[in-house]
């Protein structure tokens, strides 16, 4: 009875290396580098159509967590300041994406928007990840009927990943033969 417990507690256990989620954090701050609380925050999947909201914290930092790997676009405004909007945030499986947002002073009406997409280097942790989307994988040059469409050969594409194909012949690494 207690090795079916344990067994059950084992199987029921997440599972935190297969994250499929990413998370959005970051700070609103004025011209003056003072935090700016009860902003409010709109992050919007124009994939998906999906939107939510947020407002910041008292110090000015705000959250969104277990977010769909993709594009969003970001709207902050709070009274007072211009509207900030950026087109492009990327969210990528198991990583943060941080947004500094400096609103500018104005009214309601002007808006400040901003094309570039937020850096791909996050600072705060030494993970390595990578997403590959559907057409990465079907614009490779394998053929599309052997072993080598195994999702599991493509972890090799990611970034500091060494060690041999999965599936492959015994001997053979994506480097070639050892």
């Amino acid at each position: 009875m207690v090795a079916a417990l344990c067994l059950l507690a084992l199987l029921t256990t997440p599972v935190y290396g297969q994250i499929d989620r990413g998370t959005i954090t970051g700070t609103v701050t004025d011209p003056q580098n003072a935090m700016v609380a009860d902003a409010k925050i709109t992050l919007n999947n124009p994939a998906t159509g999906a939107s939510l909201e947020t407002t910041t914290e008292p110090g000015g930092s705000f959250t969104f967590v277990g977010l769909v790997a993709g594009q969003y676009k970001l709207t902050c405004e709070s009274s007072g300041f211009k509207k900030f909007v950026q087109e492009t945030v990327p969210v990528d499986v198991g990583r943060t994406t941080t947004l500094n947002i400096l609103l500018a002073p104005g009214t309601v009406y002007e808006s400040v928007m901003v094309k570039e997409e937020a850096p791909l280097v996050d600072a705060e942790t030494s993970d390595v990840g990578t997403s590959v989307t559907r057409r990465e994988i079907m614009n490779l040059p394998v053929p599309l009927t052997s072993d080598s469409r195994n999702p599991l050969s493509f972890v090799v594409l990611t970034p500091g990943v060494a060690g041999s194909v999965p599936g492959a012949r015994e001997g053979v690494s994506r480097n070639g033969p050892h």
